[in-house]
């Protein structure tokens, strides 16, 4: 029998005062920017708390029946008729029959699947001090573990992940942590479109463009990390190329075992091998980029010493100060803004060097694959719709010169290149299904509760294709986030609509690599669509596998053609939107 705990209904001053500051902020609801008031929030955050009474226990949740001991895994095996890469279709098919929550148990772990923006918003709001994901099994963690590696913040729980998790937040998560360099990832999109129009054949078919579109992720955040270029459009750099295997490899060996037992828990398996024969690869040829990061802080140490130096003797002996040596042309290396993300991290005391390298690992393997899929799915997009493809293109031409570079204010305005990021995402949901708490308190969500330590879980990218939610899900339709058009796809937000496309998710355990991931994309497209026109050789839909990170079911079909000056038909001034 469930215990049901009870909430307090009335809050003294001084929490009524302290959840005040809380709720008193802006919350961005991709739409409109909405002041929630605190007793609207409290009302939100405590969802269900004043219905303890009325709620039903956790065993009436609505679910399919499992069998003893492995509930509905064989469902998802090659015994049953799903998928876990083609989850989607699943959790579609279930919420169509149960509703929006119901219950599933997978081996001997119940899993509660949410449908309900207001579920998602109290999910995330009571996530905890320390929000936690769940334990499964994972080949990266087996590696750090059995080789006694530090474990990053992604593979841990409690104070600690609450430590790593601040020190990289703190560089990467506020609103310039990423505008600041525009002037390091422009010129790399720009370099990617230069390697695309050399691999053209003359149709426009790029073949291999999907394993190409890694080699700019790869440069473009490396360039973010290390604050110099891995040269991964160069053929001949065998850093680039060594560390482009090694990453591939990985990935390669992550997916194939991802929804198979994890044998390499318990033995050393052939693809655990793999694995760790390129993982300690990637550690090596990231060693001396970490060195040259070291390299490059001391040289400025010490320039920055003989300035200081100088600057006192300057009254005395003038012309002295011609002698300081002076920094790199168009960087200011006294300028944190010129700092790459290693060099920052290597100078919080917090961060020991092992960290720091475990933290620019995940940076680097997590964010070329996802920013690579995705740039995939918004190349597709705005290939198989020309339309939106030529709003996009006047708008790049409106705010920048030919071969310009965009400044934050620049992006800022840039609204419909930030939508058309933003339904792409929709569309195609980048990671698996969505985003997971074990909840650390019974919680009550949709007149169910659920008890303490079950997993919970916000099906993001089946909501981001739910009728209720997006009128004709299906389309591309970037016009559904703007502020001025929303009426015209007949949209009605729901009651918490923020929380229904989450790409990064949503608090606490929030990616921390949005922002830069967020920037490689519009960089990209900026190059790409001012560049080129994008077609397509068909008109066949491209589907979706998840291996987390969602990837192409098949190989991109694009045409790349040069564009000429002058020869775009005039569109309307593209709408302000708010993405």
């Amino acid at each position: 029998m469930l215990v049901k705990k009870l909430l307090p209904l009335k809050l003294s001053e001084t929490n009524f005062n302290m959840l005040k500051k809380i709720a008193m902020r802006t919350y961005s609801t991709g739409h409109i920017d909405v002041i929630v008031e605190p007793e609207e929030e409290m009302e939100t955050a405590f969802h269900g708390s004043s219905s303890w009474s009325s709620a039903k226990s956790f065993d009436q949740i609505p679910g399919p029946k499992g069998l003893p001991l492995v509930g509905n895994t064989l469902k998802y095996s090659k015994l049953g008729p799903y998928r876990f890469e083609k989850i989607l279709e699943n959790r579609l098919t279930y919420m169509r029959k149960y509703g929006r929550i119901y219950k599933e148990k997978l081996g001997t772990m119940w899993m509660v699947n949410l449908f309900d923006p207001t579920d998602l918003a109290t999910m995330f709001r009571l996530e905890g001090k320390y929000p936690s994901r769940g334990t499964i099994a994972n080949l990266e963690k087996t590696y750090l573990v059995r080789n006694r590696k530090l474990l990053g913040f992604a593979f841990i729980d409690g104070p600690e992940w609450a430590r790593q998790r601040g020190c990289i937040q703190r560089l990467m998560m506020h609103p310039e942590a990423a505008t600041k360099y525009l002037g390091w990832q422009m010129p790399v999109a720009r370099d990617f479109t230069d390697h695309v129009d050399g691999l053209r054949q003359d149709d426009g078919f790029v073949p291999d463009l999907y394993e190409n579109l890694f080699k700019y992720t790869m440069e473009s955040i490396g360039a973010v990390c290390f604050g110099e270029r891995i040269g991964a459009f160069n053929e001949e750099s065998d850093n680039a190329r060594r560390l482009a295997s090694a990453i591939s490899e990985t990935l390669f060996c992550f997916r194939s075992c991802m929804f198979n037992f994890p044998w390499y828990q318990y033995l050393r398996t052939p693809t655990y091998r793999r694995f760790e024969r390129a993982a300690d690869n990637m550690r090596q040829i990231m060693g001396k980029y970490v060195k040259s990061v070291e390299d490059r802080t001391l040289k400025k140490r010490k320039t920055r010493s003989v300035a200081d130096s100088y600057g006192s003797m300057e009254g005395h002996c003038p012309h002295l100060t011609s002698l300081i040596p002076p920094t790199q042309e168009g960087r200011n290396d006294d300028d944190e803004q010129a700092q790459c993300v290693y060099e920052l991290l290597s100078s919080d005391s917090r961060v020991s060097e092992e960290l720091g390298v475990n933290l620019i690992m995940a940076l680097l393997r997590t964010g070329i694959d996802s920013t690579g899929n995705a740039l995939a799915f918004l190349l597709h997009n705005l290939a198989s719709n020309p339309d939106k493809q030529d709003i996009l293109y006047r708008e790049i031409q409106q705010y920048l010169p030919p071969n310009g570079v965009p400044t934050s204010e620049t992006l800022q305005e840039m609204t419909y290149l930030k939508a058309c990021v933003k339904e792409s995402f929709r569309l195609h949901y980048p990671v698996f299904g969505g985003s997971g708490r074990v909840m650390p308190d019974d919680t009550v969500f949709s007149g169910y509760c659920v008890p303490k330590g079950v997993f919970v879980f916000a099906n993001l990218a089946a909501m981001s294709r739910m009728e209720e939610y997006f009128p004709r899900p299906l389309e591309y339709h970037p016009e559904r986030w703007l502020r001025d058009d929303r009426s015209a796809m007949g949209t009605d937000w729901p009651q918490d609509s923020g929380y229904i496309c989450l790409p990064f998710s949503h608090g606490q355990r929030a990616c921390p690599g949005k922002r830069l991931a967020e920037q490689g994309l519009y960089t990209a497209a900026i190059a790409m669509i001012e560049k080129f026109r994008l077609t397509r050789k068909s008109n066949s839909p491209l589907g979706m596998i998840h291996m987390p990170f969602t990837i192409p079911d098949r190989p991109l079909d694009i045409l790349f053609h040069p564009r000429h000056p002058g020869n775009v038909v005039a569109f309307p001034e593209p709408p302000s939107v708010h993405a």
